[in-house]
């Protein structure tokens, strides 16, 4: 198996987040440094999707169907945190939230039913 292949690049970014969640955990990375890895994080996250679209460009509705399952993913998430008490129903930034899924729940409800 080569060294360089995917599988090996892979392996790569899993110990560098391995690494990163490390020194979170340890405070070594502040503000500004966790703004820049959400900037790396979702750079990374748009050229992923670019490569998978153009893998399976012959496969009509592929990235479609990993974005819905992915924001399927975090909505369950965060709903299942909030009702935990993991993340505060109070956090400033929820009504932000609340006001995009209601942006998100019109448009479904409006154009969801074709």
């Amino acid at each position: 198996m080569s060294t360089h292949g995917p599988r090996a690049q892979i392996s790569a970014m899993r110990a560098s987040l391995q690494t990163i969640e490390a020194q979170l955990s340890r405070g070594d990375i502040g503000g500004e440094g966790l703004e820049d890895l959400k900037m790396g994080v979702d750079d990374l996250r748009l050229r992923i999707w670019a490569i998978m679209a153009a893998a399976s460009s012959g496969e009509s509705g592929a990235l479609e169907r990993f974005r819905i399952r992915r924001a399927i993913d975090v909505c369950a998430n965060i709903g299942d945190e909030i009702v935990s008490g993991a993340i505060d129903p109070g956090h400033p930034e929820i009504e932000e939230l609340r006001a995009a899924a209601q942006r998100l729940a019109t448009a479904l409800a409006s154009r969801g039913r074709a």
